[in-house]
C-alpha cells in the first residue's frame, strides 16, 4: 500500500479530520474517474497533516500524487497544497530551484495562481536571521492586491507581508494603507516593524492608526518601536503612556512593565525611580523573571537606584517577587531598614502558599536567625509537611542548648506530624544529648510514622537503636495486632519460606512482619526496624522465595506502590534475580514506565553481588543520554553502593568489571567437531577466534560448535558489546578523574582481566612516584609485558602508582612521540588520549577564584543537562523551591572539585525554558557539602575552600573548561585558547 493510501486509511480511522473514509476517494486515486470528484463531499480540511506530510518532492511525483492534489484543488482544500509547498518555502533560500519546482507542479495539477499564493503565505516568507523576505516571501509580492490582501489575513503572515512590503514595495503598502486595510490578527507586530523598517514614511501613517490597538500593551509596543525609530516626533507620546503605564495597577501584561521600566531608566524621566518602584511593587500575580532583567538593567545604569528598586520588589505581595527583592536587598544594602526587611519575610512566612512560606524560612535562616525564630516555632505547626521541615532545619540551627525546651514540648504533641517535625529538629542538631533523647522517644512512640522517622534519624546519626530478640518479638506482636495481610494482596504470605543462617527457619508471624513492615518504607531501602531480620537471613536458603516473590510483582499489575517487593526479593535473594530485573528494566523503559525502571536498578544495587553490580554500572551507561532519569538513578545506587562497601565509585567499577566467562589471563578453550578452538578478547575488543590445529585465525564460531555453545556466544557477543560501550566511558571518565592506582592492583586488574587487557594494548599509561611524579611511560603488549615510546621492556616497581597519562602530563616532545609510536604499530586508541584538546591557565586568570568564562551564556535547561551530564557533571544541592543552583565534577585523583553556578535551573524544569550559566570555582574535594535544602557553595572570594586557578591541578583546569565550552556551545573556542 503507498503511503498516500496508508495516510488516508488512517485519517479514515481516526475520524479526524473527518470525511476521509468515503469509499469513492479511493476509487478516484485508484481510476482518476473525474465523475466521481462530484460524487465525493467535501471531507474535512483541517488537520490533513499526515496527508500532506507524504506527498512526493516534485522530482518524484506520481500518478496517485497528482490525483490527490486535484481532489483538493476541486474541494478547496488549501491546506493540503500550502502544507506541502511549507516545505520548499523554508529551502526557498538555501535551493530556490526546489521551490520554484514546487510551484510549478502545483499549476501543472491546475491550482490556480491565487491558491499557491495564498499557500506561500502559509510557509516561511521572512527569514528572521537576516531580517529580509525570503525568496518565496519576494514571490509572494507578486501577488496582485486582492490576493494579497487575502494572504495578510492569514494568521502570522499579516506583519511579515507589511514588513517585506515596507523594504522592497513601500508605495504599494502606503496605498493599501491608506486605503483602509486593516491588520486582523497581528497588528501590533505589523505597524511595529513597519515603523523600524522605514520610519521616515510609516512613522506618522502608523502613528496615525494607534486607534486599531485596543490595549494599551500593545499601544506601547508599537510606541516603543516608533520612539526607537525616531524619538523626536514621539517621546512625548511614548513617555506619557509609559507613566500612566506604570501607575496603573494591576499591570496586565508583566513584559510591557518591564519594557516600560527599560524605558524610563534609558531615558533618565525624572520621576524614573518613583515610577519603577510603584511596577515593582505592584500586587499582581505574576512570575518575578521581567522585574530581575530591570534590576539587572538598574545595576549596569543606575546603580544608585538598585536598593529602591529592591525594597520596592519586597513591598510586594507576590511571593516571588519579595524573595527576588529580598535577595538584591541582600546584596546591595544588607543592613538598610533591618525592620522592613523582617516584615517582609513576615509576609512570606504567612503567605498562604507553602512555597512560599518555604521561601521565607530560608530568608528568615539567612537573615537572623534569633531574630526570627519567634516566627519560625509556629511553622511546627504548619498543616503542610514541607513547610515543617523546612522550619525544623531552620531551627536546628539554634543548637540543642537553645532550641530543646521548645521542641522537646513538641515531641509530646498530641499530633504525629508535629512530633515528626520535632524529631527532624533534634536530629538535625547532632547534639549527643537529641539522640539520647531520640532513643528514649522509642519505648513509648505509638505511631509507626514517628518511629521510623527516629530510626532513621538514629541510623544517619551512627547510633542505631538495636532490639534484643524478646524487645523484636514484642515488635512483632504490636505490628500484627494492627495488620493481617500485607498489602499486596496477590502475595501468598504463607507460600514463602526464609530461613536464617543458623538454620532456624522465620515463623509464619515473622514473615509477614517482614512484608508489612517492609511495604511501610517508601524508599528503595531496608526497612529499618526489619533489618535485623534481613542481616539474619541465609540467602541461598532463601532465594526460591526471593525469586517468586519478584516473580509475583511481575506478574501482578505492578504498581509503582508495591515496589517494596523488589526490596524484599533484593534483601533475601542471590543471582537469578539480576537477568529477571535486567530485564524488566529494559522493557520499563521502552514502555516509558521509567520510574519502576529506577526502582529496579536500585534493587540491583540492595542485592549488591558483582553481577548485579556489573548491570547498575551498565544501566548508568546505557541511559546516559535516553532515560536519563534511569541512567542517573542508577549511577546514584552504584554510588551508595560504593559508599556501603568503604570504597570509591572508581574502585567499586574496577571490582564488577564482568569476566564474561573467561578466568584470568587465559583464553577459553572450546571443543567443536573438528577440534579445540581458542576464544578471547582480542585488542579490537571483540571477540577472536583460533583454531589450536591449524594455528588460523577466525572471525566467528566455526559451525562445528554445539547448539548450546553457538548459543551462548551469541548472547556473549552482545554483552561483550554493550560491557565495551561502558567501560569506555568508564576508562575515559578515570583518565579525566586522574584516578590513581596502586601497581600491584593495577596488574592484578588490567593485565589478566579479558575485557581490560586490551585497553592496556591500546592506550599510554604511566608510573607515578609515592610524591604523584610522572617517572614513567608505559603501554602493554599481546603478551602482557610492557613497553616504553622507544621500544624498551619496563618493569614496574612495587611502589607507587599507575594512572591513565593525560596530554598535559607529557611535554610537547614526548606527546608527539608516543602518538607517532601508536601509528607505527597500527594501535587506534578507543578513545581520545593524547590528542584532547587542553586549556591552560592564562596568566590575567591566575588570581582568579570565581571564572567568568561562560557568565550569562543562555542554554535550553534540556540541552544543559544532556551536555553537563554526559562530561560527568551532576546536580549540586536541591535548595528551597526545587532550585538547583549549582552543577559540580569531581576529579577524585587530583583531590579537586568544580562547581558551576546557575540561574533559572530547578527541579522539573521544562524542556522549553532556558536558563543561565554563571561562574566556575575549584574547591578541594570534599570540603562542600551538597545535598536537599543544603547551603553550602562558596560565594565569596575569601572562602578558604577555594582554590586559586593557579592552583588549579593542570588536568582538572584542562578538562572543566573544555567542558565548559561544549556546554554553553562555545566549543569553537576551544582551540583557540588552547596551548600551542
Amino acid at each position: 500500500m503507498s503511503k498516500i493510501l496508508e495516510a488516508i486509511d488512517l485519517m479514515a480511522r481516526r475520524g479526524y479530520p473527518a470525511g476521509w473514509g468515503h469509499p469513492d476517494i479511493k476509487r478516484f486515486l485508484a481510476t482518476g474517474d473525474e465523475s466521481l470528484l462530484k460524487r465525493i463531499p467535501k471531507p474535512q480540511d483541517y488537520g490533513t497533516w499526515v496527508l500532506w506530510d507524504v506527498l512526493p518532492i516534485p522530482d518524484e511525483w506520481n500518478e496517485e500524487a497528482s490525483r490527490i492534489t486535484r481532489l483538493a484543488n476541486h474541494h478547496g482544500l488549501d491546506s493540503i497544497v500550502s502544507g506541502w509547498l511549507a516545505k520548499f518555502c523554508r529551502q526557498s533560500d538555501s535551493e530556490p530551484h526546489k521551490f520554484e519546482a514546487a510551484c510549478l507542479t502545483l499549476r501543472n495539477e491546475g491550482v490556480s495562481d491565487e491558491m499557491i499564493y495564498l499557500a506561500i503565505a502559509q510557509g516561511d516568507i521572512w527569514n528572521y536571521r537576516d531580517s529580509k523576505p525570503t525568496n518565496a516571501g519576494v514571490t509572494l509580492l507578486k501577488a496582485p492586491d486582492g490576493v494579497l490582501a487575502k494572504a495578510m489575513q492569514r494568521w502570522g503572515a499579516d506583519w511579515q507581508i507589511a514588513v517585506s512590503l515596507a523594504s522592497l514595495d513601500p508605495d504599494r503598502l502606503e496605498k493599501m494603507l491608506v486605503g483602509g486595510f486593516r491588520f486582523s490578527h497581528s497588528p501590533t507586530a505589523a505597524f511595529g516593524m513597519i515603523a523600524k523598517t522605514n520610519p521616515k514614511r510609516f512613522g506618522p501613517l502608523v502613528f496615525a492608526r494607534l486607534d486599531q490597538l485596543g490595549k494599551s500593551e500593545e499601544r506601547i509596543s508599537v510606541l516603543l518601536a516608533l520612539n526607537e525609530a525616531d524619538t523626536n516626533s514621539f517621546f512625548e507620546t511614548t513617555r506619557a503612556e509609559v507613566c500612566t503605564y506604570l501607575q496603573s495597577d494591576p499591570v496586565k501584561d508583566d513584559v510591557t512593565g518591564r519594557l516600560c521600566a527599560e524605558f524610563a531608566l534609558k531615558h533618565r524621566l525624572p520621576d524614573a525611580l518613583k515610577l519603577i518602584c510603584q511596577w515593582l511593587s505592584g500586587s499582581y500575580q505574576t512570575h518575578a523573571h521581567q522585574r530581575e532583567l530591570v534590576l539587572k538593567e538598574a545595576e549596569q545604569s543606575h546603580p544608585d537606584m538598585v536598593l529602591s528598586m529592591a525594597q520596592a520588589c519586597a513591598r510586594s505581595l507576590v511571593p516571588y517577587v519579595i524573595t527576588l527583592g529580598l535577595t538584591w536587598w541582600r546584596q546591595h544594602g544588607p543592613n538598610e531598614e533591618p525592620d522592613a526587611y523582617h516584615e517582609a519575610i513576615r509576609r512570606l512566612l504567612t503567605h498562604a502558599d507553602p512555597a512560599a512560606v518555604v521561601s521565607g524560612v530560608s530568608e528568615a535562616r539567612a537573615f537572623d536567625l534569633s531574630r526570627t525564630q519567634n516566627d519560625l516555632w509556629p511553622l511546627m505547626q504548619h498543616k503542610s509537611r514541607p513547610v515543617r521541615g523546612a522550619a525544623a532545619r531552620a531551627l536546628a540551627g539554634l543548637g540543642y542548648g537553645e532550641a530543646s525546651e521548645k521542641a522537646l514540648k513538641l515531641l509530646e504533641h498530641k499530633k504525629a506530624e508535629v512530633r515528626q517535625a520535632a524529631v527532624m529538629l533534634l536530629s538535625q542538631t547532632a547534639a549527643p544529648e537529641a539522640l539520647q533523647v531520640l532513643k528514649q522517644r522509642l519505648d513509648v512512640e505509638e505511631n509507626d510514622d514517628v518511629r521510623d522517622d527516629i530510626l532513621l534519624a538514629l541510623e544517619r546519626a551512627g547510633s542505631g537503636a538495636a532490639l534484643s530478640p524478646e524487645e523484636q518479638q514484642a515488635r512483632i506482636a504490636k505490628t500484627l495486632s494492627k495488620a493481617k495481610t500485607a498489602s499486596a494482596t496477590w502475595i501468598k504470605a504463607e507460600a514463602l519460606s526464609f530461613a536464617r543462617r543458623d538454620g532456624s527457619a522465620l515463623s509464619a508471624d515473622e514473615v509477614l512482619y517482614l512484608l508489612i513492615r517492609q511495604s511501610r518504607c517508601k524508599e528503595m531501602r531496608a526497612d529499618l526496624e526489619a533489618k535485623p531480620l534481613y542481616a539474619a537471613l541465609d540467602r541461598a536458603a532463601s532465594a526460591d522465595s526471593a525469586l517468586a516473590l519478584l516473580q509475583a510483582f511481575l506478574g501482578s499489575p505492578q504498581d509503582a506502590a508495591d515496589r517494596w517487593v523488589m526490596v524484599v526479593a533484593a534483601l533475601t535473594g542471590d543471582d537469578r534475580l539480576v537477568p529477571v530485573l535486567r530485564k524488566a528494566i529494559l522493557d520499563w523503559a521502552d514502555k516509558s514506565r521509567g520510574k519502576l525502571a529506577e526502582y529496579a536498578a536500585q534493587a540491583l544495587a540492595l542485592l549488591g553481588t558483582e553481577a548485579a553490580l556489573m548491570v547498575v554500572d551498565s544501566l548508568s551507561v546505557r541511559f546516559r543520554s535516553k532515560n536519563k532519569n534511569i541512567g542517573q538513578a542508577a549511577a546514584e545506587a552504584f554510588a551508595a553502593a560504593a559508599e556501603a562497601r568503604g570504597v570509591t565509585v572508581e574502585e567499586l567499577g574496577d571490582l564488577v568489571v564482568p569476566w564474561l566467562g573467561f578466568e584470568p589471563g587465559k583464553p577459553r578453550l572450546i571443543e567443536t567437531s573438528k577440534g579445540q578452538v581458542e576464544a578471547r578478547i582480542d585488542a579490537e575488543l571483540k571477540l577472536g577466534f583460533r583454531d589450536l590445529k591449524t594455528g588460523k585465525a577466525m572471525s566467528k564460531l566455526p559451525a562445528g560448535a554445539s547448539a548450546e555453545i553457538q548459543a551462548e556466544f551469541k548472547t556473549l557477543t552482545a554483552t561483550l558489546k554493550e560491557a565495551v560501550k561502558a567501560q569506555m566511558l568508564r576508562i575515559e571518565t578515570l583518565l579525566v578523574r586522574q584516578f590513581r592506582w596502586p601497581v600491584a592492583r593495577w596488574q592484578q586488574l588490567y593485565l589478566t582481566h579479558p575485557l581490560l587487557r586490551p585497553f592496556t594494548q591500546r592506550l599510554v599509561w604511566g608510573w607515578r612516584d609515592a610524591a604523584g611524579e610522572l617517572r614513567t611511560t608505559f603501554r602493554a603488549l599481546d603478551d602482557a609485558s610492557l613497553s616504553d615510546v622507544e621500544d624498551n621492556a619496563v618493569t614496574l616497581p612495587d611502589e607507587g602508582s599507575v594512572s591513565l597519562v593525560h596530554p598535559l602530563d607529557l611535554s610537547d616532545e614526548a606527546r608527539a612521540a608516543w602518538i607517532q609510536h601508536l601509528v607505527d604499530y597500527n594501535v587506534m586508541p578507543p578513545f581520545a588520549q593524547l590528542d584532547r584538546p587542553v586549556i591552560r591557565c592564562k596568566p590575567e586568570e591566575a588570581g582568579l577564584k570565581f571564572g567568568k568564562q561562560v557568565e550569562g551564556s543562555d542554554v535550553n535547561a534540556m540541552t544543559f543537562r544532556s551536555r553537563s551530564e554526559k562530561l560527568g557533571w551532576s546536580r549540586g544541592s536541591v535548595c528551597d523551591g526545587g532550585g538547583v543552583t549549582t552543577y559540580r565534577k569531581i576529579y577524585s585523583g587530583a583531590g579537586v572539585e568544580a562547581f558551576l553556578g546557575l540561574e533559572g535551573m530547578y527541579v522539573g524544569i521544562g524542556m522549553d525554558e532556558t536558563i543561565k550559566l554563571g561562574d566556575v570555582c575549584f574547591v578541594k574535594t570534599g570540603t562542600v557539602q551538597v545535598g536537599s535544602y543544603t547551603y553550602d557553595e562558596p560565594s565569596k572570594d575569601d572562602d578558604p575552600r577555594l582554590i586559586a586557578f593557579a592552583d588549579v591541578p593542570i588536568v582538572p583546569f584542562s578538562e572543566t573548561m573544555g567542558d565548559l565550552m561544549k556546554i554553553s556551545g562555545k566549543s569553537e573556542n576551544t582551540s583557540s585558547q588552547a596551548s600551542e
